[in-house]
This record gives C-alpha cells, structure tokens and sequence, in this order.
C-alpha cells in the first residue's frame, strides 16, 4: 500500500496509507447501492403521493425529493468531515495535502470534477488518474489539493499508551477532551521521530506539536515538548479509559 507524508503547518510530517482504488471501487458501490434505496423509497412514496392527492404537484414534490442524490457525495463530504457513507464504511477519507482540513470548496470542487472522473466515463478516468497520479488523486482532488488516505485504526487504551498507567493514575491536562484521535496520532507520529533520531529537526518538530497542541486545548505547559506531549497521550488515555469504564 503506498503512503503519503502530509507535511501539516505546524512543520509535523504525518505518514498515511493511500485510499487503494479497490477501496474507493468499494466505497462507490455501497454509495450507489444506498442512492438506489432512497431512490426506490421516493419513487414508492410518490406514487403514493401522487395517487392520494390526484397528481397535484407531484413532479415538484419528486424533484425535491431527488436533490439528496443529486448533491450527495458533496453534502456527505461536508457534513460527514470528508467521508460519504461507503467511505466510512471502508474507512477511507478526503484530506487535504497540507495538512489542513478540506473546505466547502475543496469538496465543491471534488464533487464538480466528479462527473467528468466518474460519471461521464464510468470512473476509467478517475481509475487511470489515480493510477498514475502517485498521491491517490483523481482529476477532483488535484484541483482541489486532496486526497483519500486510508484511516488507521480508532486510538484506543492498547495502541495510544507509551507507558502503563498506575490505577490511582490522575490526569493532568482535563483539556485533552478537546483532542481528537487524529491528534493523538500526530502526537505518536512526533515522539517516534524523536525515539528514531532526536535531532535539532525532530526536537523543533516536536516544540512545533507541542505549541499546537497546547493552542487546541487552551492550556500552557512548563512541560519540555517530549514530557508535554507524552503526559497528554497518558492523559488521553485515562480520560477515555473512565469513559469506556462508565460505559
């Protein structure tokens, strides 16, 4: 599986699998498949409709109703944080190249370029693109300067903890509630660079997280950036280990 180093504006490279083109194969078929069904369910409910009320204003009605799909892969992407139903279902993902989190336009752009890499030819255009392409784009992404990475698994108490926490363990940043499990992987991503090679880079990559990190959870450490950042994926980890134990 091919990766790719996304370098974010903190200066910290994050490394993620490329969407393979079977998983994108896959991802448009469940997409379709649920298209299908709510097309089928609008059809069903306006010819119940339009036999109820004589036909009056049953094409407007029907029209609306079909919207949905028209616009879909763009309001999923939207609202979903870049992923449609079958992309979730594959866990897969639209991304920016720099980092930083797609905007409505990125996704207006995907979804305009769609029909050309999708649509018009069937996805051969969007197969060859990616293909060639070396990042996993299709004509939409280059335009809008994304790609689909394929997500690692959800951060959980296993595969976050560096270090075994005591049970009378207490956190020290409450604040890590407004982290995401993205962050915490960038976090990871940092604090192997440095176990690998603890350079002046690694260590500026690593005072750039920290900074980030501390912005994102409105606090300000007197931690270096190596204890910081070590201290908030342990703190992570309790404060989710409490939920997942109160569950």
């Amino acid at each position: 599986m091919d990766r790719l180093e996304i370098q974010t504006t903190q200066n910290v490279a994050i490394r993620n699998n490329i969407a393979s083109i079977g998983d994108r194969i896959g991802s448009q078929i469940i997409d379709a498949i649920i298209q299908f069904i709510y097309l089928m369910l609008v059809i069903s409910l306006s010819s119940f409709i339009g036999y109820a009320s004589n036909g009056e204003f049953i094409y407007v009605g029907l029209i609306i109703m079909l919207l949905p799909i028209f616009f879909y892969h763009l309001l999923c992407e939207w609202f979903l944080n870049g992923q449609s139903l079958g992309k979730k279902a594959l866990k897969i993902k639209v991304v920016k190249l720099d980092g930083s989190v797609p905007t409505i336009g990125s996704y207006l752009l995907r979804w305009l370029f769609r029909f050309i890499d999708v649509s018009l030819f069937n996805g051969i255009v969007a197969i060859v693109t990616i293909a060639i392409n070396g990042k996993g784009q299709r004509l939409g992404d280059i335009v809008a300067g994304t790609t689909v990475v394929k997500l690692q698994n959800n951060v959980n108490l296993r595969n976050t903890v560096f270090m075994q926490i005591p049970d009378d363990y207490q956190a020290t940043f409450q604040e890590v509630r407004f982290l995401e499990d993205e962050d915490i992987e960038t976090i990871k991503e940092v604090l192997r660079a440095l176990k690998r090679n603890p350079d002046t880079k690694t260590f500026l990559h690593a005072e750039n997280a920290k900074k980030a990190i501390e912005a994102k959870m409105g606090v300000d450490s007197d931690l270096n950036a190596r204890e910081f950042l070590i201290t908030v994926i342990k703190d992570y980890n309790f404060i989710h280990r409490e939920v997942a134990e109160n569950l």
